[in-house]
């Protein structure tokens, strides 16, 4: 008997064994449908709608085009008014909800239509300000910096070569009502400790005023009432130093300062920004901020024998609390969501790796091998970098991320000062003989 009972546990332990296996090698040959919510499970075709966080299970299908349908049924129970997911998940959109999906469309090239247009505004109205002062005597001691990036601070007035000056904010408006005569200026409250400075486009006129008296959100100016008398500047050169002599009302912010009054996010690239730029000035380039373009592109990398000029899109990371460097690879996109990048909307994606504010290391990457890597030009993807320091676990995931160190230049041995260890400077050489066209 114990004989026996010695064989059956042998046999009950095959067959675990053996039932073990056949699992296994079930999960390993499951096939990814080519439908979004769809799995291949053995014969049959499972959906699953994955909605806030929650996996809501629909069922098992003979074919997969109908796992398909009920997929694309629980999703509209779920969310029936969310014209992003439904857009970006469904399998088979009605022709009612293709056309809704192309009026969002429209709404969204018509919001980055006027989010260029604005910009053209604000490269606009700085061009006026600059031409008025600079017809005045106070240009001839005084001069106005522009303030590049995300920062509150669109200039700053400041004695010639030195290294502080006031902040001023810039409000543009054109002309309306029947005769034309009524600015109405957006946006012009939260400039404590700045002078806000207001031009009409198209018009020779311009007015001015202590942030911290403005309560309001828009201001409007009717001309000849008493608000225009009152805040109208006559003589921008005198008005701007008079301003300058009040401490106590605009305290004074030296260029660095004013390019980090911005919000979290952008400090982080502002940092990167600055670090990089003398990163590059080591070899002889130039990192230089695009001012008035509402595109992708972040900067101007100017150098080399011929001095070419590439378009940078600019992007930083940190280390996150999942122990690994990402980057988002799409622009904002307003009520439809994340908008992918094109491969023609710059030259080169320059990657920043911060550690503990120090940059460890860059990655430059050509548009073209984003491009090639379906980064660029398709969906809204994240990007997880791999520098040399933390390469991925897995030897497969290593290989196919290996092609990132192409791109790469370890900068942990740089000190932050000007002069750059050889190692590095021609790590970068070699990167810069890479982005050539």
């Amino acid at each position: 008997m114990q004989g026996l009972g010695g064989s059956v546990a042998q046999l009950w332990r095959l067959g675990v064994l053996q039932s073990s296996i056949l699992k296994g090698l079930c999960c390993k040959h499951q096939a990814t449908s080519r439908f979004n919510g769809v799995c291949r499970e053995g014969t049959r075709f499972r959906a699953d709608v994955m909605f806030q966080r929650i996996q809501h299970y629909v069922g098992f299908f003979d074919s997969e085009i109908e796992a398909a349908h009920a997929f694309d049924q629980k999703l509209r129970s779920l969310c029936p008014d969310d014209v992003v997911r439904l857009q970006k998940s469904l399998n088979f959109p009605t022709k009612r909800e293709v056309s809704l999906f192309a009026c969002q469309q429209e709404r969204r090239e018509r919001a980055l239509q006027k989010s260029s247009e604005r910009a053209s505004k604000e490269e606009e109205s700085f061009c006026l300000l600059q031409a008025r002062f600079m017809a005045s005597p106070q240009a001839l001691t005084h001069e106005i910096v522009r303030v590049s990036g995300s920062s509150r601070v669109d200039a700053i007035l400041q004695i010639q070569n030195s290294a502080a000056g006031i902040p001023l904010q810039l409000k543009s408006a054109s002309a309306s009502g029947t005769r034309q005569h009524v600015f109405s200026f957006a946006h012009v409250c939260g400039y404590d400790g700045m002078l806000v400075v207001m031009i009409a486009l198209g018009h020779d006129h311009m007015w001015a005023a202590e942030g911290a008296c403005i309560r309001q959100k828009t201001l409007c100016i009717t001309l000849g009432s008493d608000r225009d008398r009152r805040l109208r500047v006559r003589n921008i050169g005198t008005t701007l130093e008079k301003c300058f002599r009040q401490r106590e009302v605009y305290p004074l912010l030296s260029l660095r300062e004013a390019k980090f009054r911005c919000s979290q996010t952008n400090k982080v690239e502002e940092q990167a920004h600055s670090l990089l730029a003398v990163v590059f000035a080591g070899i002889g380039f130039r990192l230089e901020r695009a001012v008035g373009h509402a595109s992708a592109v972040d900067s101007f990398l100017i150098g080399g024998s011929c001095e070419l000029e590439r378009r940078v899109q600019e992007k930083a990371s940190n280390l996150s609390k999942r122990n690994r460097y990402a980057i988002n690879l799409w622009r904002n996109g307003g009520t439809c969501g994340p908008r992918p990048y094109r491969e023609s909307e710059f030259d080169v994606l320059l990657a920043a790796i911060l550690d503990d504010g120090c940059l460890s290391g860059l990655f430059a990457f050509p548009s073209q091998v984003l491009a090639k890597h379906g980064l660029v030009g398709c969906k809204p993807k994240r990007l997880v970098l791999h520098p040399t320091w933390a390469m991925a676990g897995q030897e497969a995931t290593r290989r196919r991320h290996a092609w990132q160190l192409e791109y790469f230049v370890d900068l942990r041995s740089w000190s932050g000062d000007t002069t750059l260890p050889t190692s590095i400077c021609s790590g970068l050489r070699r990167l810069m003989h890479k982005l050539a066209p």
